[in-house]
């Protein structure tokens, strides 16, 4: 009976190392398929972040060109409008000028020095009303900071005697 045993132990020790190697065989063949991939870090390194790399440079590059190119459009509107600005009424615009410009307004304008120094410019002899104390200022005379004005007809305006802020509501053009 021992000697059953043994070979039957024996038997089923063969049998399972031949189960192993058919289990290895089938593993070595079917590594690196569609149904197992094998995938090494010297591949990833050398040919798949490269790629992937690439890929989203031209992706942000094409993007990047695509923003300029509509910035561009659109600061060359602007420009082409003659830096006209038109409010829709209903909000105060911040408008800088530099030491000569002029800002020509259409009447009904409401013009508030913020800083800087300015005077009234007229082409003429209307001016700008001071709504804060009732007066007018004829071309030449100064704008005082922080007082509403408003033009009295078209091409009125303010001339920066330096570099001014000033808030606009209505429509008006720089020259």
């Amino acid at each position: 009976m021992k000697k059953t045993i043994r070979i039957v132990l024996i038997a089923l020790a063969a049998m399972l190392a031949l189960g192993i190697a058919a289990l290895a065989v089938d593993a070595a063949t079917s590594a690196g398929t569609e149904d197992d991939p094998l995938v090494t870090l010297s591949y990833i390194n050398d040919v798949f972040v490269p790629y992937v790399t690439d890929l989203f440079r031209k992706d942000l590059e094409e993007k990047e060109t695509a923003l300029r190119t509509d910035l561009e459009d659109r600061v060359a509107a602007l420009e082409r409008a003659g830096l006209e600005a038109s409010s829709d009424g209903s909000r105060f615009a911040p408008v800088t000028l530099e030491a000569g410009q002029t800002l020509l307004c259409s009447q009904g304008t409401e013009i508030l020095l913020r800083s800087g120094r300015a005077v009234a410019a007229s082409s003429d002899g209307a001016g700008l009303a001071d709504t804060g104390t009732s007066g007018s200022l004829s071309g030449g005379e100064a704008l005082a900071v922080n007082h509403m004005y408003m033009a009295t007809g078209d091409g009125v305006g303010v001339r920066a005697e330096e570099t001014a802020t000033i808030l606009v509501r209505g429509e008006y053009t720089i020259s």
